[in-house]
């Protein structure tokens, strides 16, 4: 099991399609948030941090394959921020303290 993910992580970069797919969907969070704070004066912390594991995702896509360790590195710190994003929404929907969701909602 551990093989595997290591395998997964640290395999080839997939190229330009997939680079171009996760940087989108990075920029549609980012202008998310850039429309929050416009509108309402507020940063969704949620999709800023969604905007990052995109943005980290797609930058793991762009690296040219002889760059196999930073490769691994950042899809790891890729799955390293994913994951505290979704151990901070369990916690929110869970009923413990707003650690995600209720920062965008005090400056109202």
């Amino acid at each position: 099991m551990l093989d595997r993910v290591v395998g997964d992580l640290s395999r080839d970069p997939d190229g330009r399609p997939q680079n171009l797919l996760w940087l989108g969907s990075a920029g549609l969070f980012a202008l998310l948030t850039a429309v929050g704070l416009a509108v309402d004066g507020t940063v969704d912390l949620f999709a800023l941090l969604v905007a990052v594991v995109f943005g980290l995702g797609g930058l793991a896509e762009s690296l040219p394959a002889d760059r196999g360790r930073l490769v691994y590195r950042v899809r790891l710190l890729t799955v390293v921020v994913g994951a505290v994003v979704v151990v901070l929404g369990l916690v929110d929907v869970l009923g413990g303290p707003d650690l995600l969701f209720g920062l965008a909602h005090r400056g109202a």
